[in-house]
Order: C-alpha cells, then structure tokens, then sequence
C-alpha cells in the first residue's frame, strides 16, 4: 500500500512532508507549510490517495480513494516587531594592546539604527586617552583610536565610549567598553607562572582583558594574565563541577555550565564573584556537561546565550525565552567531549549556526534566525531550523563536524571535518561554497577565528612527531606560518626535569588576535603539573 498527499494549492511543502505508517491501513502525516508564504489566512483541501501500485501513477487505487481533507491555516510573521527604537554597536567591547615589539591600538565599529532608519549619532569617550569620531549617520563607522604615551606600563585602563541620538526618542545604544593593555616588556612566548597538580580541561580568552579563565573541571577558575603569566584571580563556586563557557562581549560576565547542578553559573567579572546559577531544563552530569555547548549573540543589541539544551536565556537576567529551539537528535549522540565550537552566530546575532552531528557521520548543518523585541518584558522570536542546501549530492557533506565558525566579516561560514579541511558555506542558505585553502590533513579539534580574521588550526601529525604546533591561516587559507609550541626545562620552576609539553586542542585565542593560549604540562619528581602556555601568534 501507498499513500499520495496531493496539494494543489502550494500552501505545504513538500520537502517538510512526513508519513508514517501506523498499520496496513493507518497513516500519520506531518507536513510543513511552505516558507514562501505570507502572512495571511489559507483555506483549501488536500488530496488523499491509497494505492496498489505507485502511488503517483496510482492504476489500482484502494478501494474508496480518494479523499479531500479540508485545511484552514493562519499563518503569521514568525517576527514579534521591534517596539523600541535604538542605535546599535555592531561591537561593544574593544580590547586594545601596546608593547615595544607590537601594538593594537585602532579599532573600527559600525552603528546602525534597529528599525533601519537614517539616525544620527554622537559618540563620546570618557577618557583622554581615547579619541573616538564625534559624530556619523547609521550604517557609518566609529573610528576608536588610542594613545598609550600617559598611561603607566603593565598596567590594564579601562574606558568607556557613549553613543548617543540627538533625537531623543532614539535609544542610545549599549556604551562600548575598552580594556587597554599596556605592557613593559617585550612580548614573547612565556608559560603561567603558576601550576596545579589537576589537567586544565577548558579555557575562554576574556573579551576586553589580557586574561584567560581556566578550569579543571572542578569548582575553581582560574584567571591568568597572558602577557606576564602571572595568576591574577580565581572564581569558585563550591561543590560545582564546570564544563564549557562563554564570556559576554563586553567583558562584564562569564557563563558556566555546572553538571552537578544542572545550572548555568554567572560570575560578574567586575566584581570577581559569582552572581546568579540559572536551572537547565536538562539534567546534567560530568559526562553530559562535557558535550553541551553555549554561544553568545545580540539579536537587536540585546544579550542572549544559546545552549545545545535548546534553551535560549536572557544574558541579563536569565530569563528563559526559549526552551526547546532547534534541538537536532544526533547532539546527544556523541561520545567525545566538546572540543571545538558546535555553535556560531552572525555578528548582528540574528542567525545561529550549528553543526548537526559533531562526531558523527555525515553531517548537515542547519540554522535558524531570532530576533529580540522589548514587547511583554522580552519577547524572542525565532523560526524553524533550515538544513543547509545540500542540492548537490552527498559530496557535499562533511564526513564529521569538527566545530563552526563565522569569518570575521560574516560573510562565509567555517566549518573543520576530521581530515576533510575546512569547507565554506554560504552564511545565507548554507550552500556549499567551497574550501578553504588546500590542505585537508586537520584535526578535527581546532578551529578559531582571530580578531584580525585569520584561522587557527592544528595539523595531524599521525604517524609523525613534530612536536605540539598550531597552523595560522590568512582569511583567503594561505598558510601564513606554524608555531611550534614546545618549550625547554630551563623555563620550568620548582623542580622539573622535563619541558613543557602542550596541546593544541581547546586552546584559545586573546580577544586582540595576539596570543594564542594552550594547556600543558611538565614532569617532576614529584609527579606531574599542569598549567597555561601564552604564544605569539603574529610574527
């Protein structure tokens, strides 16, 4: 027996049609209206046919088929309308950084209006040290320029830029926060200066700050200066046993997940303390933590973290504005620890980026758009997930998912494969769009996107040993050089009798594009110790 669903209206796709038999005469269907229409009432009917044969031809038709099945469907805009007018930083935290031997001391941001409109801005800093334009229309850039000449060596000045409407009905948009590093030495490739007798197992570079968070997998994180290795501060949150994090853009706040608890840990990094825990909808344990992901974004310059739990949070407050979006079944499936970034975000934050398959194979990418409106204390919308444009055969597909990332301008989406390089996808319907570069010999646990947009990856050395080394790619593939990562036993304290030894999977990337920020380790006679290796990545 077959079944034909005949729509002759072009209301459903049918590419989203799904049918099940139930038994020999018994049929569920799901079907999907098509995403071309627009809001408005439709009414019309369904053929329904059972067939003998092939049911598109359908010769010997079951006895009574066919039948029509009448539909009346409302479909609305999936986008609650932006109730508050307001300007937008297309960044809200700029880490700026000076030493003899290299500086970063320019940035340049775009504001736009949230409701597309020609507004006028002003912008202002609070310090003398920084100078920004004074001035512009939306879609016009904010030039950030900063003089380090008064400012004391290996100290960290904070500043703070307002940029404001002069039609007062306009919203200003969220004040752009500056950390500026200022260093007396030279920066060269250094370890921590401190260690610990446990592995760190995770680190995230901090937004506007020459610090790095690291833990191991326990209830301390631990907050280092990469420039001078100097163990600078820890957060803890007893009994808690962390997994992946995240640090808001503007340097305000970190986010933990804690298996033991089942909840998201807030610290304010201003204040060097945890702040709030926010419950998961999903139980977690060690092994589970390990596998969920989180990513930040600002959909309508407001700051939510998305999680693989399918739980959208308000960044603020936690507030929940989605509980089960875009939950694909084969997130649950793997059985290796995150180890790159299963998630990504436009840089408006409007679309979310995900993997579906992480160390399964093939894999599909899929997204989905939100969008923030100030309606009813907070409302996110959001649409269904689209798998990425696959039209061209299974050649397509990556053979695994070994994390995603967006270029810097936003115009291409990365992701790695294990041995299968780095594709690129179009950032509008996922369709493939090529590679990047030619290699195709990657490990599948690297991929990071520095702030001047060149790639980082790490090389297999299968059968070979090279010795611990990342790869720095141009944002066109082109190798621009390999940083090997070893270092001797003359740079050890406290007793080694071996150099440290590094890895380059879950390393980090200093929010400036500078360092890059690797786990290692080093023998005693005591036994071993682990700690954080700091490397320049520009030449």
């Amino acid at each position: 027996m077959n079944v034909a669903i005949i729509d002759s209206t072009g209301v459903f796709d049918p590419r989203g049609t799904m049918i099940t038999a139930l038994g020999s005469t018994s049929y569920k269907a799901e079907l999907a209206v098509s995403a071309a229409l627009k809001p408005g009432r439709y009414r019309g009917a369904l053929t329904v046919r059972l067939c003998l044969d092939d049911a598109n031809i359908c010769q010997r038709p079951f006895e009574g088929s066919s039948w029509q099945i009448p539909f009346d469907i409302q479909v609305k805009s999936w986008l609650e309308p932006r109730t508050v007018h307001k300007l937008l930083a297309a960044e809200v935290g700029i880490p700026l950084t000076w030493a003899p031997n290299l500086s970063r001391l320019t940035k340049t941001i775009t504001v736009s209006d949230n409701l597309g409109q020609a507004s006028r801005w002003e912008a202002r800093s609070n310090q003398p040290w920084l100078t920004v334009t004074p001035s512009g229309a939306a879609g016009e850039t904010l030039n950030v320029q900063a003089d380090p000449s008064s400012l004391p060596a290996n100290s960290l000045t904070y500043a703070t830029i307002s940029v404001s409407s002069p039609d007062a009905s306009v919203t200003p948009a969220q004040p752009i926060v500056v950390g500026f590093w200022k260093s007396g030495d030279a920066i060269k490739q250094i370890p921590s200066k401190s260690s610990v007798p446990s592995e760190y197992r995770r680190t995230v570079a901090d937004a506007i700050r020459p610090y790095v968070y690291a833990h191991a997998d326990g209830s301390q994180i631990d907050a280092y200066n990469i420039y001078t290795g100097a163990l600078v501060g820890s957060l803890s949150a007893p009994g808690s046993s962390f997994g992946k994090m995240i640090v808001s853009p503007e340097g305000d706040f970190l986010y933990a997940l804690d298996s033991t608890s089942s909840q998201v840990k807030v610290f304010d990094l201003r204040a060097g303390k945890l702040s709030a825990s926010w419950p998961l909808i999903t139980a977690l344990d060690a092994h589970r933590s390990a596998l969920f992901d989180m990513v930040y974004a600002r959909p309508n310059g407001v700051g939510v973290v998305v999680m693989t739990t399918g739980q959208i949070m308000r960044a603020a407050d936690g507030k929940v504005l989605g509980a089960e979006v875009a939950q694909p079944v084969r997130w649950w499936e793997s059985s290796s620890d995150l180890q790159s970034s299963y998630l990504a975000a436009s840089p408006d934050g409007n679309r979310i980026y995900s993997t579906d398959s992480r160390q399964h194979s093939p894999n599909t990418p899929f997204y989905w758009d939100i969008d923030y409106s100030e309606a009813s204390g907070g409302t996110l919308s959001f649409t269904k997930s689209y798998a990425a444009n696959l039209s061209g055969g299974n050649d397509q597909r990556l053979p695994q998912a070994g994390g995603i990332a967006l270029s810097r301008d936003g115009k291409r989406v990365l992701m790695l494969s294990y041995q299968g390089g780095i594709s690129v996808w179009s950032p509008s319907d996922l369709s493939r769009m090529g590679m990047l570069g030619s290699e195709r010999q990657y490990e599948d646990g690297t991929l990071l996107v520095t702030a001047d947009g060149n790639v980082i990856v790490e090389p297999m050395t299968y059968g070979t040993f090279s010795g611990p080394a990342f790869r720095v790619l141009a944002p066109d593939g082109t190798l621009l050089r390999t940083v090997n990562t070893s270092f001797s036993a003359s740079v050890v304290q406290g007793g080694s009798n071996t150099g440290i030894s590094t890895w380059v999977s879950r390393m980090a990337v200093s929010a400036d594009g500078v360092i890059g920020i690797q786990r290692g380790y080093y023998q005693t006679d005591a036994g071993f110790r682990y700690l954080l290796t700091f490397t320049p990545i520009v030449p």
